[in-house]
C-alpha cells in the first residue's frame, strides 16, 4: 500500500514538472514561429497554450496577432475583443482591433452614434471593476446616511449625503449598461463571405451577404443556425459555421 501511495505521488510529480518544462517551450516555439512568419504554426501553438491558460489576455492578443497576419480579421477580431474583457484598458489590444476593423467591408452602411461612443468608453472598466467602485461608492453613501442620521441639527452633513447619494446613483447608470451588455452575446463573421437568410434554413431567401469581421448580436441559437441582429438593426438567421460567438 506504502509502494503505491509513493508511486502515484511520483507519477502526479512527474506530470507537473513536464508541464512546466513543456509549458515554456510552447511559449518559445509560438514566438519563434510568429516572428519567422510560421502564423499558422503559431497559431495552433497558442490554441495548444490557451487549453492550459484559458482568458489569458497576452495570449488571446498574441492569437489575434497570428490571425490577423493571415487576413482572418473576424478570428481577430473575436481574440481581440474577448482580449479586452480580461484587459480593458490595454493600448496595444485597442489599436489592434481598430485595425482588424478597419480591413472588414461594411455592406451594411453602419455609422457611429453616439450611444456607440458611449458603450466604448464604459468598455475602459472591467465589469468587476464597475462592481468594485458601485460597492465603493455604496459604502461611501450608507456610511454618510448613517453618520448624518445620527447627526441631525447639521445641514452641511445632509448636503453631503444628498451628494453621497448623488454620486452613488451616478455610479450606478453605468453598472446597468455594463451589465446589460455583459449579458448579450455577440457574434463575429468568420467566413470571407456568410449569407443572412430569413429563417433558419438553407431553402429560406437570402436578405444580405455579409463580411468577414461583421459583429452581429445574438439573438437566439436554433441546432446549426443563429438569429442575429446587425448593425443596422435588422434581423436574420446565419449557419452557426459561419460565425464565432463571443
Amino acid at each position: 500500500m506504502k509502494r503505491l501511495l509513493i508511486a502515484i505521488i511520483w507519477g502526479i510529480l512527474t506530470v507537473i514538472l513536464l508541464h512546466a518544462v513543456d509549458t515554456p517551450h510552447v511559449i518559445q516555439q509560438s514566438e519563434q514561429a510568429y516572428k519567422r512568419g510560421y502564423y499558422h504554426q503559431a497559431e495552433q501553438a497558442y490554441h495548444q497554450l490557451l487549453v492550459e491558460y484559458p482568458n489569458q489576455p497576452e495570449l488571446l492578443y498574441n492569437l489575434g496577432n497570428t490571425y490577423y497576419q493571415q487576413r482572418e480579421f473576424g478570428r481577430a477580431i473575436s481574440c481581440y475583443i474577448h482580449a479586452l474583457k480580461q484587459s480593458p484598458r490595454d493600448y496595444a489590444t485597442h489599436s489592434n482591433l481598430a485595425q482588424a476593423k478597419d480591413n472588414v467591408i461594411d455592406m451594411i452602411g453602419e455609422q457611429s452614434t453616439f450611444w456607440d461612443t458611449v458603450l466604448t468608453a464604459l468598455s475602459y472598466m472591467s465589469t468587476h471593476e464597475w462592481l468594485a467602485t458601485w460597492l465603493a461608492a455604496f459604502s461611501i453613501w450608507s456610511g454618510i446616511w448613517v453618520y448624518v442620521s445620527l447627526q441631525k441639527e447639521s445641514l452641511a452633513l445632509k448636503w453631503v449625503g444628498i451628494l453621497a447619494f448623488f454620486f452613488f446613483i451616478v455610479v450606478t447608470f453605468p453598472i446597468g449598461i455594463v451589465m446589460k451588455q455583459e449579458m448579450t452575446p455577440q457574434g463575429v463573421v468568420v467566413m470571407p463571405k456568410a449569407s443572412i437568410r430569413g429563417g433558419p434554413s438553407g431553402s429560406d431567401r437570402v436578405s444580405v451577404v455579409l463580411y468577414d469581421g461583421t459583429i452581429l448580436t445574438i439573438l437566439q441559437v436554433q441546432k446549426e443556425w443563429v438569429e442575429v441582429k446587425l448593425p443596422n438593426s435588422k434581423t436574420g438567421w446565419i449557419h452557426q459555421s459561419d460565425i464565432w460567438i463571443l
